[in-house]
């Protein structure tokens, strides 16, 4: 999954929740820093995980019944422009 035209103005917590069609939730999480320019996040489906352990699998990265996309920040406003999920 890669998260274009990222640009918080303050450090930023994004948490990205998956829930393949076959069941069960896979979550990734990442900090970025405040940046000016307009960055890109590459969250490889390798990266989501069930909280034990459990790596999302192809299989189940190419069916996605549901994706939620958490920030956490103090007062930072931020903007995601395209999100693309890959092969």
């Amino acid at each position: 999954m890669n998260l274009a035209g990222i640009t918080p103005t303050e450090s930023l917590y994004l948490i990205v929740e998956i829930v393949p069609s076959g069941g069960g939730t896979y979550v990734s999480e990442v900090e970025l820093q405040s940046d000016a320019n307009a960055s890109s996040v590459l969250l490889p489906y390798s990266s989501f995980t069930d909280g034990q352990g459990v790596v999302l699998t192809s299989v189940e990265a190419g069916d996605i019944s549901d994706i939620e996309i958490e920030g956490e920040a103090g007062y930072s406003s931020f903007g995601i422009t395209p999100l693309q999920a890959y092969n």
